[in-house]
């Protein structure tokens, strides 16, 4: 685990150092983005609580909630994770891109043919 790793998990709850080490365990080839993921949704908790009780829980109540979680993690960690997938998205891109031409030079072949 490297120091800024380190920092992470040490800023998790007790809640999410407890999913993110049965994480690990259970899947001892996830990367630390994967285990801290999965720590953050198995430790959200959209209804409040936190010894409050349960919170309110109408649906437009418990989605609200559950947008500003997300918006939150995204603000937060979405420039260092996709730091870590970029790459994909890139060739993703360009396999479309492939499948594209190639489709298009084909049916430009077929209708020459006619």
């Amino acid at each position: 685990m490297t120091d800024i790793e380190l920092q992470e998990y040490n800023r998790l709850s007790t809640c999410g150092k407890e999913a993110y080490n049965m994480g690990m365990r259970y899947h001892p080839d996830w990367s630390h983005a994967q285990a801290l993921t999965y720590a953050t949704i198995v430790c959200v908790n959209p209804f409040g609580g936190g010894g409050d009780g349960p919170g309110p829980t109408t649906p437009g109540h418990i989605f609200k909630v559950m947008i500003e979680k997300a918006k939150e993690f995204i603000e937060r960690d979405f420039p260092r994770i996709y730091i870590q997938v970029a790459q994909y998205f890139v060739e993703i891109l360009n396999r479309i891109k492939n499948a594209v031409v190639t489709t298009w030079n084909q049916i430009i072949e077929f209708f020459s043919n006619l």
